[in-house]
């Protein structure tokens, strides 16, 4: 892998978050509309702390050449900023950046493995680290309004299937909103956080969006409309 300078790598970033271009510089230039009582909440400084913390310091950087311990390093300065972004993008359609927009199924081969194999193939992500934290902190908005990991419908196809077996029965399945009872809550994990109650429940945004439109019709469907700009179809 080629190396980046630790100067060109934070030219990247700041170029990205705050240039004139973008429309993401400053608190001054990012003007929110007055919305209504069932609007989207706005973007807090703590859930993008949150979503920062949870990236990879080691990950290699995505297409914007972005390493991801560099949001990390500088959070103090970006938290504010990226609320505020992340705010305007789950409000207006119009406000997601074009390089924010890109996702990509990821071939990854395995020993042993056929190159050809379902298993070699990985989930549909996003290419936009700074596009990851607001995926991040969509999907935890999700699971906290289902109170838990969403159920295989509102996915549109069962959880830890592989990519290639998600394409390829790619049909729309009715919502079925999950009853809770006790039992339930167990399962889940109450206690705990409910986006860390379950690893299967940490299924790609885009994922969810391209292969059904089931969980529109739940009850965060103003921010899964928003998130249609990613540019991916439902």
């Amino acid at each position: 892998m080629r190396e980046v300078s630790t100067t060109r790598q934070e030219a990247a970033l700041f170029n990205a978050v705050f240039s004139e271009k973008n429309a993401l510089n400053s608190a001054s230039t990012v003007r929110l509309p007055v919305y209504g009582p069932h609007s989207v909440p706005a973007v807090t400084v703590w859930e993008v702390r949150w979503a920062l913390q949870q990236l990879r310091p080691t990950s290699a950087p995505d297409n914007d050449g972005i390493f991801f311990w560099l949001p990390q390093r500088f959070s103090d300065v970006l938290e504010p900023r990226l609320a505020r972004a992340d705010t305007k993008v789950l409000r207006e359609l119009t406000n997601v950046l074009a390089f924010w927009k890109r996702c990509a199924f990821i071939l990854l081969f395995k020993p042993e493995k056929a190159p050809d194999a379902t298993k070699n193939d990985r989930p549909v992500r996003i290419t936009s680290s700074l596009a990851s934290v607001c995926e991040r902190v969509v999907l935890e908005r999700a699971l906290l309004a289902t109170h838990g990991p969403m159920c295989d419908a509102q996915y549109g196809f069962p959880c830890c299937r592989t990519t290639v077996e998600a394409r390829t029965t790619r049909t729309s399945v009715p919502l079925r909103l999950v009853v809770e009872t006790p039992e339930r809550r167990r399962e889940i994990g109450c206690n705990n956080h409910p986006s860390r109650s379950s690893k299967a429940c940490r299924e790609s945004i885009p994922a969810l969006l391209g292969f059904t439109d089931g969980f529109c019709r739940a009850s965060h469907r103003h921010i899964m409309n928003s998130l249609r700009s990613l540019g991916v179809s439902t």
